[in-house]
């Protein structure tokens, strides 16, 4: 099965994929839309929206990997909505302090994923969400084909998966205690994952050029997008 995508505009072809069926395997993909190095994610960008692969609406979505997504941010009322802003471990939503203490997670744990302690997720969305661990994003990204566009005027990401379902991340910025920075020019995802570093958690950094892993405060504001086990 092979799937093409092509631009509103010219009608350039903008990527393809071919791949098995039943089994979803991938067998080919033009261009290479990700790349995994070790920590660092880097992807072929293209501009402009492509047809014919519309970004679902519904929640949550199949996009072909080992968990479905939400196809909105947590806070969000729509697709094109960045949610709210949240500081790591908050399950309360409404933490704006930069003191870790505010924000502590035990050393003991390495993942807060559906915890109901410490995951806003599992305590907003209940039984079967949580935050995405690191490895999720990654295993996401590394199979889809990812196109930055605008959606209803909003900067952002579709994420086209194996299966020809879309969704669209949008390019959030961060939140410092009250004020908010850099809305739709990058985005900044967290994960489940604690950091090495101290008062950490990994997160996903999203700019022009590429994608990557990294670590920050957990009092740093941050969207999240829900996923659910099947």
């Amino acid at each position: 099965m092979r799937y093409e995508w092509y631009r509103k505009s010219n009608k350039a072809k903008v990527a393809s994929v071919t791949f098995a069926y039943p089994s979803l395997e991938i067998l080919d993909v033009w261009p290479d839309s990700i790349k995994s190095e070790e920590s660092t994610i880097a992807y072929t960008s293209e501009e402009g929206e492509t047809r014919n692969i519309p970004i679902c609406l519904y929640d949550p979505v199949d996009l072909g990997v080992s968990v479905n997504w939400s196809s909105m941010n947590l806070g969000a009322d729509k697709v094109d909505e960045c949610g709210g802003l949240f500081g790591c471990g908050d399950i309360t939503g409404n933490l704006r302090s930069r003191d870790s203490v505010d924000y502590y997670i035990p050393e003991t744990i390495k993942c807060i994923k559906g915890n109901p302690l410490y995951d806003i997720v599992r305590c907003i969305k209940g039984e079967w969400w949580h935050m995405p661990s690191a490895e999720e994003w990654k295993e996401l990204l590394n199979s889809a084909i990812v196109v930055q566009t605008t959606y209803k005027g909003v900067s952002g990401y579709k994420i086209i998966g194996t299966n020809g379902c879309a969704i669209f991340l949008p390019k959030n910025g961060f939140r410092d205690g009250e004020k908010e920075f850099y809305k739709g020019t990058y985005g900044v995802y967290w994960s489940s994952d604690i950091s090495k570093k101290p008062n950490c958690n990994e997160y996903l950094y999203m700019d022009k050029d590429f994608k990557m892993i990294d670590s920050c405060p957990r009092w740093r504001g941050m969207s999240v997008r829900p996923v659910r086990e099947y």
